[in-house]
Order: structure tokens, then sequence, then C-alpha cells
């Protein structure tokens, strides 16, 4: 690998460069605050542009920091038009057709492959977990927050290294994180333990804290990587899992006696807190659980399924009826077995099939409560 000439695409970068031209309607919102810049709208195309070019503007116009893993291209070329899309709907369409996916963490959004993508908030959850048990001069050391730098052609383990020390920690197995060779950056405030992390994850790797937070140990990342937590059993609890089955299941959620135990992503467990609290203060509605009066987000993660089985699924979650324009395909086709894979988080019902149908060369239109569906052109 010839890691001299291409060591600025590999390593992890945080993109905060002046605006150019190509994308309009600037982000006013403060840098960090990420659920506000995702849902900004602005337009832009960019034709033939290099992923870390379009990246690089789109960081820099909407005001939003993003932490590219080492392992993503930043060379691949590619075009986009977006005309009045939010930031969200833009990271949708920019991972839609590759192995790519995004996390929207608490001041940075995270771009990686799909499997990172899905684990990295449950890492820095389950780290700051960790650091919540440790004796509070510990754990202050682990909170820290300051901005960081380092020049070129930096190696991230002297990095990870400097950042310990300079809090009087130590590095155990510090032999795990491979050589690597990182440009020049400038890094905005996070904790510690969130930067660690990140370094980490692009490796394959993790923290272990010890006992008393004097050590990080590197260790490889252990799968499944999921949290577990006890809820106690009660209406509203399992009026919340009967909400969240009805999408794809990323969870384990049993009974054990008095409280319901959940398995899954940081993600499953913010989406059940969040309809036990909808329940809580709504109250059931004749037998039903009570629904959001905000539109319908919906988050959806599949590899090679048939196209015909996720229209369907989709359908039912959003009221909708299906209808497949027959008369418009050929005879021997059979366009519901066309496999799709897709990382959607937080879409609406348009994008969403936007994302999902735009590989296979199929088209939709939304009337009501129908959806048709027709060969492309």
């Amino acid at each position: 690998m010839l890691r001299h000439a291409i060591y600025s695409v590999l390593t992890g970068l945080w993109i905060v460069l002046p605006a150019e031209e190509g994308a309009s309607q600037t982000n006013n919102t403060d840098r960090g605050n990420i659920a506000a810049a995702l849902d900004q709208r602005f337009t832009a195309t960019w034709q033939g542009q290099q992923l870390g070019s379009i990246l690089e503007r789109l960081s820099a116009t909407q005001r939003i920091d993003i932490w590219i893993d080492r392992r993503i291209d930043l060379q691949q070329t590619a075009s986009y038009e977006f005309r009045e899309a939010t930031v969200r709907q833009a990271f949708q369409q920019l991972t839609a057709n590759q192995d790519l996916g995004y996390s929207p963490l608490s001041r940075v959004v995270y771009l990686g492959p799909k499997a990172s993508a899905r684990e990295i908030a449950t890492l820095i959850a389950l780290a700051q977990e960790e650091v919540a048990q440790l004796p509070d001069r510990s754990a202050k050391k682990w909170l820290a927050e300051e901005p960081t730098a380092w020049p070129e052609l930096s190696e991230p383990r002297a990095l990870l290294e400097g950042w310990l020390n300079q809090a009087d920690l130590e590095l155990a197995a510090a032999g795990l994180v491979p050589h690597d060779l990182w440009p020049a950056r400038k890094l905005p405030a996070l904790p510690l333990v969130d930067r660690v992390v990140l370094l980490l994850a692009g490796f394959d790797l993790t923290c272990e804290i010890s006992a008393e937070g004097h050590t990080c140990r590197v260790v490889p990342i252990a799968k499944p990587v999921e949290i577990a937590k006890r809820y106690p059993f009660s209406v509203h609890t399992r009026r919340a899992y009967q909400e969240l089955a009805k999408g794809e299941l990323t969870q384990i959620i049993k009974r054990e006696g008095p409280h319901l135990v959940l398995r899954g992503r940081w993600e499953d467990h913010q989406r059940f807190q969040s309809l036990i609290e909808i329940g809580v203060k709504t109250g059931p509605t004749k037998g039903e659980f009570p629904r959001q009066k905000s539109r319908k987000l919906y988050s959806l993660s599949l590899k090679n399924q048939p196209v015909g089985k996720v229209i369907d699924q989709i359908a039912s979650l959003a009221e909708i009826q299906v209808v497949w324009d027959r008369d418009s395909f050929p005879e021997d086709s059979d366009p519901r077995s066309i496999l799709v894979s897709c990382e959607v988080v937080e879409a609406d019902l348009k994008t969403l099939l936007e994302v999902i149908l735009s590989p296979t060369k199929l088209r939709f239109r939304l009337a009501g409560n129908k959806l048709l569906i027709q060969p492309g052109e």
C-alpha cells in the first residue's frame, strides 16, 4: 500500500473548512448543534466530485463537524443534486448506494462503514457507562472537554498516548493500534472518552477502562455491540415494546420477573424510552398505543432483501396501499424479487422510498394513501 501517497484518504478527519461555491443557504445554527444542523435545508449540485470535496463543502456551509472513518475512500467520485433538502437527507443519499453509513452523535456526525456506523453510538455509550462507575476524580479526567490539534503525518497511536498522558492516564496494549499516518487536523472540544472511542473504532478496536480509571486498555470490539438495560414492567413498557416491534427488530426484549430486559443498540433504548414517555403523557386511547402528532420518520437497515417484502413492511407501517402497475412490466419479470440494501436513519416516507427504489430502476408515485410502483424510464 502506498501509504505515503494516500494517507490523507485513509485517516479519520474532521472537515471544518471555509465555505466554497456549489452549496447555498448556509446554516446559521451554532456549530456543534447536530440536531438543528441536520434539519437545516440547502440547495447544492455536485457533478463528478470526489466524496471528500463534497463533504468538505457540506461541512463548511452547514456548520457541521464530520468525523470520517479512516477506511472511507474520499477519492471516489459521485454526482448529487440537492434542492431544498435537509442535511439529514443529504447524508442518507450520500450513503445509500455504497457500503457506508452515518450516525449523528452529540456534537459530530460519524461517517464510516455501515456496520461501524450502526455501532459507534453504542460503543461511546458503553464507554461512558464505564466512566460513570469511576471515582469522581478519574471520571472528571475522562469527561474533560478541550480542543485538540495535531501536525502533519501524526500517528494515531502516538495521538492516543498523548491524549492519555496529558490526563495522567496510562495506555495498555498500545501495540494493537497499527501504524498509520494522519494529516494535520484541529478538532473542536469533545470528552476524552469520546475521542478515544472514535479514534480506535477505525481499527475495529475500543477501550476498556480499569476499575480505578487510571488505565485504558485497547481491546478488539466485542460482538454484538449492545447495551442491556432493565425497565420496570408496566402497561407503558408493554405498549412501547409492541410499538417498537412494528419496525425491523434490532433488539431483544424478554421478561424477567417484574422487569423487561432490553438488549440493543443505544438508538433502540432511546426509541424505547421515548415511546414509554409518550405513553405516560398521553395514556391509552381505545386500547391502542397513542401516536405522535408529528410526521412519521422511519429508520431502516437491510441488506439484500426482496424489494417487494420491504415495500410491504413499509406500507404496513405507513398505513398505505401498494399498487404494482403489472401491465407496465414485462410478462416474465418479477420486480418484487429485486434485492435491495440500505441504511436510513429518521427519514420521511418520500425520502425512504427514494433511497430504497433508486438503485432498482423502479419509480413510484404517492397519491393520498396509495403508493404506485412502475418501471423506471
